[in-house]
């Protein structure tokens, strides 16, 4: 009977939508069948002369069952990975004659093969008519049709259906756009900024990422992705759904697309952050953290990463310039190297007053037994502690051949680079240019650039050449006396070949005490530093270099602090004293063959650097490190060696920052050494 087979679809269309709605691992959806192709489907079904509605004549057409079959007829109940029950599935064992047999087997059949259209919401709470009186020959007829219940759940409002339809068909779509376009790798990196408290105001969009990164992990391991996002869409929230077009999406979009993290970080901070917003960190990610680990492991220099203070012992004889007699019987050689000549210095000593150091190496040296340096307040951030791995064996992580180090005062290398970071600028760059002074003065970094450009407060970017001054400190009032700013490029390539010529001026001066400033030139990882220890009046020409594409940048000149007055304690020494040289030797960088810039270092005796050194700078690194400078500049500054007793520290002097300093010789003969 008919009525058998109606009621088996009812009971489907019915235990279907109880699924739905209380599993959300299912959703119903509407398949894209054709209205009338289901149903002449439907009709051309039955064996000739086995409908029942087509009692009168063959093309008898019933209006509720039409209605029916063309309103849920097409509904589908689909799981996450891809399987569909609609109205017509029965068992083959269903109570009904076997032509509902063939009709419901075709008609399931033509449904599961449609691709999936839209969502399933109905207008009415009825669909179809449970039967219907008609009078034929006198008598009263029951014609029996399809229909069933609409649970509220599906029901609609007619004048909101296609509005609320419409949007849930778009959250499917833009979602599952964002699913296909978008990494697990770009999601957790951004999630590790958040984390890291680098990103501004990313702690409101910390769940939503993490909501979105699971998302994205079950989307990419479904058996069906298409079946997955339609089950997964029929609870979305709008705002989520379109989570990339939201500006923490377009993050992840554009550093999907190949846009480097500081320059998609930079897009997103213009759109959200305010116009005097600095960020506080570095942006290192778990990623970048992973592929430098990686980096690393292939090198081998799992065990070169672990620093401590230097001592005489760790060094030989061929690598000192000069060593006290004590320093001597510690270094690490064979004792009777103690024993070999010394050469004398057969040349009378040159009658001047001062000499350079290269002359003094050469022509005073040799016949040295004592050597003093007398330490001026000046010379406090020239305090050096030379660096030793922990492991001696382990492989060299530098440049060099040798697995030694350097750090200055304070981590003179990287101090002002920490207070640009902190400010919130780019120290990341293949290019920056850092001005750090001292009091509440508002001085102005400038630099004029090949061709007429100029970079300052009011023009902080060169569209020509990609320089940017992205840190501008006590402008309009007292703000700090650690002041920084800062110009930068991120990639050398912009850069236009020529000469530039950088300037200090004074914009304000508010006081008259700690006046002077200190700039720092980067490039590629190399440090130049440049001091002026008087006060600013007017501007000052800190350093004209000329940069190529193939030399980089030539320093043309450049300015030095002044002698301070005042006697002071540093690292256990008192300043205005003459003090005994342990030893002296090149940086490890000139140990072996010239490798970068030259420093000269006298280790002084009692010298004590009191604070944690650093025991890398991303300067100091083999090229293959290069690519991962970020993380390394990070763990650089986290992997310090701690203070020893037993450790070679003293002064130090670049070979590209002019200097000098006094030397007592034997106990007599002063002169003035100029680096």
């Amino acid at each position: 009977m008919f009525e058998n087979f109606r009621d088996l679809v009812r009971e489907r269309f019915s235990d279907m939508q109880k699924v739905a709605k209380e599993n959300e691992n299912f959703v119903l959806v509407k398949v894209n069948v054709e209205k009338e192709k289901m149903w002449n489907a439907y009709m051309s079904a039955f064996p000739h002369g086995s409908n029942p509605i087509h009692k009168v004549r063959e093309t008898y057409d019933c209006s509720c069952c039409r209605s029916f079959i063309k309103q849920v007829g097409n509904v589908v109940l689909l799981d996450k990975n891809g399987d569909k029950i609609n109205v017509w599935d029965f068992p083959d064992s269903a109570d009904i004659e076997q032509h509902y047999h063939k009709v419901a087997k075709e008609m399931s059949e033509l449904v599961n093969d449609a691709p999936v259209l839209s969502h399933f919401l109905h207008e009415t709470h009825v669909v179809g008519n449970k039967s219907n009186n008609a009078i034929e020959d006198g008598e009263v007829v029951t014609y029996n049709h399809f229909y069933a219940k609409i649970d509220n759940m599906f029901y609609i409002d007619k004048h909101v259906k296609q509005t609320k339809i419409g949007r849930l068909n778009n959250n499917h779509k833009t979602f599952k756009r964002a699913l296909d376009e978008i990494s697990k790798s770009t999601v957790d990196e951004v999630i590790g900024l958040i984390e890291d408290n680098n990103l501004y105001r990313g702690e409101e969009h910390l769940n939503a990422l993490k909501s979105f990164g699971e998302d994205l992990r079950e989307y990419k391991q479904a058996i069906n992705k298409d079946a997955w996002m339609w089950v997964r869409s029929k609870n979305l929230h709008d705002g989520y759904a379109r989570f990339r077009n939201t500006t923490i999406g377009q993050l992840l979009q554009n550093i999907q697309d190949g846009d480097s993290l500081e320059v998609a970080v930079k897009k997103y901070e213009d759109m959200v952050a305010p116009t005097n917003y600095k960020r506080p960190k570095a942006l290192i990610t778990q990623k970048m953290i992973d592929q430098a680990q990686k980096k690393v492991q292939e090198l081998g220099l799992e065990n070169s990463l672990a620093r401590r203070h230097a001592k005489a012992s760790d060094i030989s004889i061929n690598q000192v310039l000069y060593a006290d007699q004590t320093t001597k019987k510690v270094l690490n050689d064979s004792p009777f190297d103690m024993l070999k000549p010394t050469k004398s210095n057969t040349k009378a000593p040159l009658s001047v007053g001062e000499i350079s150091i290269d002359d003094f190496i050469k022509n005073e040296l040799k016949g040295v037994t004592k050597l003093e340096l007398f330490l001026e307040n000046k010379h406090i951030p020239n305090l050096v502690t030379l660096v030793a791995p922990v492991e001696p064996e382990a492989p060299s992580i530098t440049k060099w051949n040798n697995n030694f180090t350097w750090d200055y005062k304070g981590g003179a290398t990287d101090s002002i680079k920490e207070r640009v970071r902190e400010a919130g600028g780019n120290v990341m760059g293949d290019f920056r240019a850092s001005l750090s002074w001292f009091n509440y003065d508002d001085l102005d970094l400038h630099l004029y650039t090949p061709k007429g450009g100029h970079i300052y407060f009011r023009e902080k970017m060169c569209r020509r050449t990609g320089l940017k001054l992205d840190v501008d400190m006590n402008a309009g009032g007292r703000g700090t006396r650690k002041a920084v700013e800062n110009i930068f490029v991120s990639d050398r390539k912009h850069l236009v070949e020529g000469t530039y010529k950088l300037v200090v001026d004074q914009f304000q001066r508010r006081e008259s005490i700690d006046v002077g400033f200190v700039v720092e030139i980067e490039f590629l990882g190399e440090i130049m530093s440049f001091k002026y220890d008087t006060r600013v009046d007017y501007n000052v020409v800190v350093a004209t270099f000329n940069y190529s594409h193939d030399k980089g940048i030539v320093i043309d000149k450049n300015y030095s602090l002044p002698l301070s007055s005042d006697s002071k304690q540093e690292w256990n020494l008192t300043t205005k004293q003459f003090h005994k040289v342990d030893l002296m030797t090149l940086s490890p960088n000139h140990w072996e063959a010239q490798n970068s810039n030259k420093h000269y270092l006298f280790m002084l005796e009692n010298c004590k650097n009191p604070e944690p050194v650093r025991g890398f700078y991303n300067e100091f690194l083999k090229d293959e490190l290069n690519e991962h400078r970020k993380v390394f500049e990070v763990l650089g500054s986290k992997m310090k060696a701690e203070y020893t007793e037993n450790q070679l520290s003293g002064l130090g002097f670049s070979s590209t920052i002019e200097n000098d300093i006094m030397a007592r010789i034997n106990g007599n003969k002063v002169i003035k050494i100029k680096f």
